[in-house]
């Protein structure tokens, strides 16, 4: 009998279990694919960090009971998806062609990091599955500060879920895994998951008025500068994803 699959699509090794975690162990199926390897390579240990961040990653999944073989890695170093936006979504295409998921989950597109926006944009060029977002961060466009644990809009309606008690706590233990992301992790609410159906996105426009949260970060680019390279890659995709 065929198993219904679910791939789950991050830009980085904790963005699954911030987005998911509290709910990966009850599902089945589950397909876990990094677009990066969360190693940027301005770090002169990128090598070493890489390896632990798949490391803290694998540790973490096994709490949820997804294995290793279920953990892929396209491998495009941090801070430089959108740098890759063909390569990308041609490597995710081939991979849902093989698994052929039946729901896909994903970042939303809002600014928060240009992976996370990158690996949006490959899912939405990529898929034939159902795509689901769980939400990231981003902008609050009136105070300037980041936002966690909502979506950017209400372009759709979203789902909360209040984790229960023992999914919370083993939520905990996962994030706990990620050692070398501590202090990152402290923005976000793990009590709280919001999921809802992908709207349709027009990736040649910013997701809302500029500077995005990335702007004021030394992330890889500007919003300027993907927009450059989404135009440049919608022109260019068509072709590889007919191969």
């Amino acid at each position: 009998m065929f198993e219904e699959r679910i791939a789950i699509v991050a830009a980085h090794p904790d963005d699954e279990t911030i987005g998911l975690g509290g709910q990966l162990a009850s599902m089945r199926g589950v397909f876990v694919i990094h677009a990066t390897d969360g190693a940027p390579r301005r770090r002169p240990d990128w090598k070493i960090y890489k390896q632990q961040r798949r490391e803290e990653l694998l540790r973490a999944m096994a709490l949820a009971g997804i294995p290793e073989d279920r953990c892929l890695e396209i491998g495009m170093p941090d801070q430089q998806a959108a740098h890759h936006l063909v390569e990308l979504t041609c490597h995710l295409s081939r991979i849902f062609d093989e698994l052929k998921p039946s729901k896909i989950f994903t970042h939303p597109y809002e600014g928060g990091h240009p992976d996370h926006d990158a690996t949006c944009f490959a899912v939405h060029h990529a898929a034939t599955a159902a795509i689901w977002e769980f939400s990231s961060y981003h902008r609050n466009l009136l105070t300037g500060e980041i936002e966690t644990a909502c979506f950017l809009s209400p372009i759709t309606p979203a789902r909360i879920v209040d984790l229960t008690t023992d999914q919370l706590a083993r939520k905990q233990q996962m994030l706990a895994c990620f050692a070398t992301q501590q202090e990152t992790l402290h923005w976000f609410h793990p009590e709280r998951e919001c999921l809802r159906r992908a709207p349709d996105y027009d990736f040649t426009q910013p997701p809302h008025h500029p500077p995005l949260f990335y702007d004021a970060y030394n992330w890889g680019l500007t919003n300027q500068e993907w927009l450059r390279l989404a135009r440049q890659a919608e022109s260019r995709i068509g072709k590889c994803l007919s191969l």
